[in-house]
């Protein structure tokens, strides 16, 4: 399963790879999947989810992810690299 493209943009930001996370975790959610691996080709985007993990608050949509994050599932995150 992969993010949505709805919220994609022609730059390749944090941000739309935010929104694209949680919208794939958002489908797994519904789909009923409880158990998720999580993998971002960005860095970045990876230290921001972990540190939300440790209740570091940033914005709306990191909120919304936070929120996914404490459903009742196994969730992993990782980086992988773009190929």
């Amino acid at each position: 399963m992969s993010g949505s493209s709805k919220f994609a943009s022609n730059d390749d930001s944090w941000r739309t790879k935010l929104y694209g996370a949680y919208d794939g975790l958002q489908q797994a959610w519904n789909k009923g999947v409880r158990k998720v691996v999580l993998e971002l080709d960005s860095l970045e985007v990876v230290h921001m989810l972990l540190s939300l993990i440790l209740e570091i608050p940033h914005f709306a949509v990191a909120w919304d992810v936070k929120h996914s994050i404490r459903n009742q599932w196994e969730l992993k995150i990782q980086h992988v690299y773009r190929e």
